[in-house]
């Protein structure tokens, strides 16, 4: 597995990883490597599990075909199913690493996150760390509120590829729930240098600017965010706030307007209290 990730990759890993993980390249006999082509659909999956429910009764690699079937299952949603064949391919064999690892992300799908972490440490422990298997066991972290774990597993990532500008961004979130604004403005600073054009990175960093009470640079970010992103709700909904914060009411009303013809929900004592 590649030490390094782009953020396309990890973006796509928010859909079920993809079809490079869902086959792994090690073929089993009798199981065609043409058959890592013939994944184009949910069909093509679930033709596939047939060939392997055969396969499974007559092989003595029958670890490797379990792995197999459960990242197919996993793939068109039978998360519970593929579950059971990742139990049983490490009951088999409960020394690859690999079947640990992607049955920490069926987990985690499961909501079983702690089980999850515990699958990754086990793929960390015999092989490593990688931007990878950081990046999804922080996710696990976060979701049981575990900001600190999650942080470092950050830590780890962004010392691994250090010119991802998402990897400070997501960093830069988790510091400012930890209410950590200079190492949150740090990172944000870092995201920024290496894309300017990330929209998110200003509409965090003005964030944690007004926060810190510094509405004026806290307006710039923002304004530069709306310019980069002009169709986010929240963006004016904060904007609104600044602008209420400095007085402007009349520009705080108009952005609240905005925000709500976007969609945005928020209470009418709000809009009652900027728009008098």
């Amino acid at each position: 597995m590649s030490n390094k990730i782009s953020s396309k990759i990890k973006l796509a890993f928010q859909n079920i990883i993809g079809i490079i993980i869902l086959i792994s390249t090690s073929s089993c006999s009798n199981f065609s490597k043409n058959n890592t082509n013939k994944i184009s659909s949910i069909t093509n999956a679930s033709s596939l599990i047939s060939e392997l429910d055969d396969q499974i009764a007559i092989s003595n690699q029958a670890d490797t075909l379990y792995y197999k079937r459960g990242k197919l299952k996993s793939y068109i949603g039978e998360r519970k199913k593929a579950l059971i064949d990742l139990d049983e391919a490490i009951n088999l064999n409960n020394s690859n690493p690999d079947y640990y690892f992607y049955r920490g992300i069926v987990k985690d799908e499961l909501g079983d996150y702690r089980g999850a972490i515990k699958d990754f440490n086990y793929f960390i422990e015999k092989e490593g760390g990688n931007e990878l298997v950081y990046f999804i066991q922080s996710e696990s972290y976060l979701k049981i509120g575990e900001y600190n774990k999650a942080k470092y597993n950050y830590d780890k990532s962004i010392s691994i590829n250090p010119s991802d500008y998402l990897l400070y961004f997501d960093r830069a979130k988790i510091k400012l729930k930890l209410k950590d604004f200079k190492g949150a403005l740090n990172d944000l600073n870092s995201s920024i240098a290496i894309n300017a054009k990330h929209a998110q990175s200003f509409s965090f960093r003005s964030l944690a600017y007004y926060t810190k009470g510094n509405t004026k640079a806290a307006l710039i970010d923002i304004n530069k965010s709306i310019s980069l992103e002009k169709d986010n709700p929240v963006s004016y909904y904060n904007r609104a706030a600044i602008y209420y914060k400095l007085g402007d009411f009349k520009k705080a009303c108009k952005d609240l307007k905005s925000s709500k013809r976007m969609g945005y929900r928020f209470l009418k004592k709000e809009k009652d209290l900027v728009c008098k």
